[in-house]
């Protein structure tokens, strides 16, 4: 009878547009039901074209492989193999453990998706995927020791399966045992999918390594060593497949099908193999599970799941490893974003607006909006806000963050559905050209997009968009007599979804009051008709404060347009007070963002502090306004309390310290003392931004010392001005002011070890604080020496690169393409960001002879001076070797040097 009941609801979904639709067997009632469905009918294609090709001689037996001792165990399930000799397994150390030295959490709270180009294959800053934060720890390290040298290719499809069972079981486990306790912890909010769901996401990410389409890199040394594995092995199995097969006058056709490309990738094997060996895989990741998958899949789509997240006879229910990566990563983005923003807000609600019966109502810089007047000017920091202060922070940062990461996903959609591959660079589809390796031609991919191009109208961004709009995305958020949107990101509604809300704004312009049990804006006519406010010049400070691109996330990108406008400068960090420096506008130009904050683009902002020496008593007397009083009036124009404002600028001034550092650090320890891609140029950024941040310091002391009233509301009577910023600044005591404002727990241990580092290096205790000791200007001293010597070292390849650089003509027009000069420039500078695969400095102590590479050093350039500058010549020398050089060259040339190649292009 459920049976029943439950066909005809899906009858009636489909009737209705929301389930199966058109008879197609496609459903549609979900994204998760779109992509599965889709995918189900991709591997049936899949599976018999496999099966055709190699007669089945691809299928692995584990009792075959020589990494289990069968004759004792008397089983040929995975689960009861892996358990059997856990020792002879994974090493008696436990160095062949599929997941690692590190115990980290798979489902965090804190931390979220990769969506950084350099992790992430075919990627751009304005458009790419996003790994998901399980994805960035999946248990596979098992399979880069595999032992390749004199691999017994007989053995070799039984082997490499064993392998791939062995990081599946552990992945599976880890899985379980830390998604139970995140379904238990955000059972108030959701998790929105069952643990079968999860399961079925990391089996369709090991797929994807098995088949060289795994878009994450990570490690890039790591990455690119199991890829070598990878291939060789499957290299010793197109051998003995091919051996076999041979005497049956099938040689020629299997070649044909599996090494039609010269880079020895051996895609449409991998692809077979992982077609035919995929049900063993997922036996192994369900050894330790339960429950039962989100859709019906089993006996031809009529049963959901009994047990354990199988079908009876351990068929396998998903059907996500045949679904594109980035769109399973997309669907998987969405519901960890709704989980996430439901909990972030319920926890500022809480804070912002009073639980418990308590009356409260703050905004996100601790005003109490009862009894602030934005419109009278006159703010009152509440006592009882400072927890909505820290909630909204964080809610925000988040927030802001989770649009450029969805803008990035959207956009990649739209140049992989939408627009073919219009989305694709023109030096990507010149590789594409070039590339007989190409995975795309023969992949599940293709095969994927042509169906999903004919469901629906889902080639419309939008429709797809509205699909992600599931499960927990769709219910409002309710605490108490509160209530917060849900989530929808199609285009009507997006703005809304990444809002930061009502609850982390600034108060209303005339305050507030309680109607019933809402809070309620005062009337806008009830403030702002008093007398205009006078202020005293002398307790004014102007603060220039350098303001990163929010749309970015690396530390070179998020300050580019400042460090282009002062890098003509005497100093490289400004040339005035305002930190702009002579050279804001014209160094600049046309490139600068026309969204980035400050004059010209050059991200200054400046800010005005205000001491009113005449409220002394009030202790609401000392107030910082993004822009200058004078101009002050209603609007998006911030304002902050001086004690907010300092702390906040220590933060972010500390929190950029560590991230530069930490992005640079390939730039920073480098042994070989030889510049890498783009060190010199990012380490120039790097002391301008320390330099800005001297200025703005300077500035915050002035201010500082205007305090007439400080010895009110200070512990350290005894000590003059400077005495008591020195105890403020003081280490334990910055932590801690730090943490009772910006409590994001990994951010202060990471600024905890930073001033360690600092101490170590430089122990200055006692000192004034305005002499040169004190942790603030010490630290940003030490940024600078950092900076100077990153940016010294030699720079690779520079003469032959220079030169043909020296006398190029002036630039081309802007694109006309509808790129933007972002989009130029990555392109121009894709092969600088992509050539070091080195993780942190580290050399590979592993290194196999059938490594992908010949190891020998490319050929060197002579040098050319400008006065005997020989552009045919450099194209001649540098198509010695036509890799790396000649790519570099041409994208430091292509838009503004074409003319000279003209005159060698019989050469080419």
């Amino acid at each position: 009878h459920h049976v029943v009941v439950e066909l005809a609801k899906m009858a009636s979904r489909g009737r209705d547009g929301g389930g199966s639709s058109g008879g197609d067997d496609i459903e549609d009632e979900s994204v998760k039901h779109l992509l599965d469905s889709i995918g189900k009918k991709v591997h049936d294609q899949v599976k018999e074209e496999a099966a055709g090709r190699s007669n089945g001689d691809l299928k692995g037996n584990l009792t075959s492989s020589t990494i289990f001792d069968t004759e004792t165990t008397g089983t040929t399930d995975p689960c009861g193999l892996i358990n059997d000799k856990p020792d002879k397994l994974l090493g008696t150390r436990g160095e062949r453990y599929p997941c690692g030295n590190t115990n980290v959490d798979r489902f965090s709270d804190k931390e979220g998706a990769e969506c950084s180009k350099s992790k992430i294959k075919d990627s751009k800053n304005y458009c790419g995927a996003c790994a998901p934060f399980r994805r960035l720890h999946l248990c596979h390290h098992n399979l880069e020791s595999i032992q390749t040298i004199n691999y017994n290719s007989g053995n070799a499809k039984h082997d490499l399966l064993a392998e791939v069972c062995l990081a599946a079981k552990h992945e599976g486990g880890l899985i379980k045992t830390h998604y139970t306790k995140h379904e238990h912890k955000y059972k108030d909010t959701g998790t929105a999918s069952q643990l079968c769901t999860v399961l079925a996401r990391s089996f369709a990410d090991i797929g994807d390594i098995i088949r060289g389409k795994d878009l994450y890199r990570g490690n890039n040394r790591e990455n690119d060593k199991l890829e070598s594995k990878l291939k060789v092995i499957f290299g010793k199995i197109y051998k003995d497949l091919t051996t076999t097969r041979g005497k049956n006058g099938q040689k020629s056709a299997l070649q044909k099908h599996y090494k039609k490309d010269e880079d020895k990738n051996f895609f449409q094997l991998r692809e077979d193999w992982w077609a035919l060996n995929r049900e063993d895989v997922w036996k192994a990741l369900t050894c330790e599970a339960y429950g039962t998958y989100f859709r019906h899949t089993c006996s031809g789509g009529k049963t959901p799941t009994p047990s354990q997240c199988r079908c009876k006879s351990d068929q396998v229910p998903t059907y996500f490893d045949y679904v594109p990566q980035y769109l399973r990563w997309f669907e998987e983005w969405a519901e960890d974003f709704c989980r996430k923003r439901k909990h972030k807000l319920k926890d500022a609600i809480k804070k912002c607006r009073g639980e418990d019966g308590k009356k409260l109502y703050c905004d996100l810089n601790r005003h109490d909006c009862v009894e602030t007047i934005r419109g009278d000017e006159h703010f009152v920091e509440g006592e009882d806000c400072k927890d909505c202060h820290y909630s909204c922070f964080d809610f925000v940062k988040w927030i802001d963050k989770q649009k450029v990461e969805f803008d990035k996903q959207k956009k990649k959609y739209k140049s992989e559905i939408s627009d073919g591959d219009s989305g694709k660079s023109r030096k990507r589809k010149k590789r594409a050209a070039r590339s007989s390796s190409s995975s795309d031609d023969n992949g599940y991919e293709s095969k994927f997009y042509d169906i999903l191009k004919k469901k629906g109208d889902y080639q419309n961004v939008d429709s797809f968009l509205g699909k992600l709009n599931e499960g927990i995305c769709k219910s409002e958020l309710k605490v108490g007599h509160e209530t917060a949107h849900a989530a929808d990101f199609t285009e009507q509604k997006m703005l809304k979804t990444f809002s930061h809300t009502t609850y982390c704004q600034a108060c209303p312009w005339c305050g507030a009051h309680k109607i019933g049990e809402k809070w309620t804006p005062k009337d806008e006519e009830t403030c702002g008709s008093a007398e205009k406010k006078t202020y005293n010049t002398k307790n004014i400070t102007d603060i220039p404060i350098l303001t990163g691109d929010k749309k970015e996330g690396d530390m070179v990108r998020k300050y580019k347009r400042f460090c282009e406008s002062v890098k003509n400068t005497s100093n490289g960090g400004g040339g005035g007070r305002d930190g702009a420096g002579a050279g804001a506008g014209a160094g600049a130009g046309g490139a600068a963002n026309r969204t980035a904050p400050g004059k010209n683009g050059n991200q200054i902002v400046t800010w005005q502090c205000y001491y009113d020496k005449d409220k002394e008593d009030s202790g609401q007397n000392n107030n910082c306004v993004e822009g200058k009083w004078k101009k002050f009036k209603q609007g998006k124009q911030t304002v902050k309390p001086y004690n907010v404002f300092f702390w906040d600028w220590v933060y972010h001034m500390l929190h950029d310290s560590v991230e530069w550092r930490k992005e640079l650090k390939k730039c920073i320890e480098n042994p070989e003392k030889k510049c890498k891609n783009g060190c010199n140029r990012d380490c120039k950024c790097y002391e301008s931004w320390a330099q800005q941040k001297e200025k703005e310091w300077d500035a915050i002391k002035d201010h500082f010392k205007k305090q007439k009233n400080i010895d009110q509301h200070q512990v350290f009577i005894a000590f003059n001005l400077d005495g008591v910023l020195e105890q403020v600044l003081d280490k334990k005591e910055l932590l801690k002011n730090i943490k009772d404002t910006h409590a994001n727990a990994e951010d202060i241990e990471h600024i905890e070890a930073l001033l360690k580092e600092e101490e170590n290096q430089e122990a200055s205790v006692g000192s004034p604080v305005t002499g040169k000791n004190s942790i603030i200007v010490e630290l940003l001293e030490h940024e600078k020496k950092i900076a100077e010597k990153c940016k010294k070292c030699p720079k690779p390849e520079e003469s032959v690169l220079r030169s043909a650089e020296t006398h190029d003509p002036p630039h081309s027009p802007a694109p006309t393409d509808g790129r933007s000069d972002d989009e130029e420039f990555e392109e121009e500078n894709e092969d600088d960001d992509n050539e070091d695969h080195a993780p942190d400095g580290e050399q590979d102590k592993d290194q196999e002879p059938e490594t992908v590479g010949t190891g020998e050093d490319p050929p060197q350039v002579p040098p050319t001076t400008q006065n005997e500058v020989n552009p045919c010549q450099i194209v001649s020398d540098l198509f010695k070797d036509t890799g790396r050089f000649f790519r570099r060259l041409w994208s430091k040339i292509r838009p503004k040097g074409t003319h000279k190649l003209e005159v060698c292009h019989t050469k080419w």
